[in-house]
């Protein structure tokens, strides 16, 4: 960025800093829960019964597993999504953690078998017959406590992280490069809660045709509009999580793409009306803190 931008690093990390302290900006560390041992990534949509939303909206939050809830208008009250070390991990969270909670009607599940984009980065379709890319790197416990301080604050730099660990900047420096190159993390920055800018965010399930599911799903990645789009096994085929600049413009956007990208068979449109729980990173879900506290002394 500095190097586009013409100017020093520390003129852009102080910048960035003043508009993320007036509340204009997040900066977020986002890490793959491929590489954290978490390959099964999942969607819930949840019905409550009358009345029952916010304490079943409380509840979810809880979940360690779930990285994401909002509250929908439409055919569902409550969106989730969650990572989980297996099948049978995922199992024993719907029969266990989401039975134990009072006030659900009625839940689908939807299985991710492969993100065209996350979080406004396009990904490379793994192919028919292939398996989906997983970031070819083992973490160890020191790289736990390196994602945990960028989760803490996206913008740190080397030389405090380094301080704050009690080891070089070096070795801060290679190993968060490491993961970087790997692509097991990124940062990236977001509009703020102090932001003018204020967008209305969808969630588009969508049944295709079953030979134009990648090119669907390629397609409304493309688009500027969208931030994740991932191909589903459940009871839709792909799922786009959609910003619009107001409701109004919603009807407009469903128009384009069914003109503009054919094989879709059907859509199902929901406004995520409040976002409850919002973490771009799984690490809590394996930081060890007794652990790593103890391999500190």
């Amino acid at each position: 960025m500095a190097r586009e931008l013409r100017v020093s690093r520390a003129t852009v990390g102080r910048r960035l800093r003043r508009i993320r302290n007036l509340g204009l900006v997040q900066i977020a560390a986002v890490v793959t829960p491929e590489a954290l041992g978490y390959p099964v990534n999942t969607y819930f949509t949840i019905s409550t019964e009358f009345g029952a939303l916010p304490r079943v909206g409380e509840a979810l939050v809880a979940l360690d597993a779930l990285r994401f809830v909002a509250a929908g208008s439409g055919t569902f009250d409550l969106f989730a999504a969650g990572s989980f070390r297996s099948d049978e991990h995922l199992y024993s969270f719907v029969a266990e953690d989401l039975a134990a909670i009072p006030g659900i009607r009625a839940t689908e599940t939807a299985h991710v078998v492969h993100r065209a984009k996350h979080l406004y980065k396009t990904v490379e379709p793994p192919g028919i017959g292939r398996e989906p890319h997983v970031p070819e790197i083992c973490l160890e416990p020191f790289d736990l406590r390196l994602l945990q301080e960028l989760t803490d604050d996206g913008l740190r730099t080397y030389s405090a992280i380094a301080r704050h660990l009690g080891v070089s900047e070096g070795t801060v420096r290679k190993r968060l490069n490491r993961l970087f190159r790997a692509g097991a993390l990124r940062i990236i920055a977001l509009a703020g809660k102090g932001s003018s800018v204020r967008r209305v965010a969808v969630l588009m399930q969508m049944e295709a045709e079953p030979d134009r599911m990648f090119a669907l799903a390629d397609a409304l990645s493309e688009r500027d509009d969208t931030w994740t789009v991932a191909i589903t096994a459940g009871p839709y085929d792909v799922a786009a999580f959609v910003e619009v600049s107001s409701i109004n413009d919603l009807p407009q956007f469903m128009i384009d793409i069914s003109r503009e990208i054919p094989g879709i068979r059907r859509t199902r449109t929901t406004r995520l009306i409040r976002t409850l729980k919002r973490t771009y990173t799984s690490v809590d879900l394996v930081y060890d803190h007794e652990a790593l506290s103890q391999e500190q002394h």
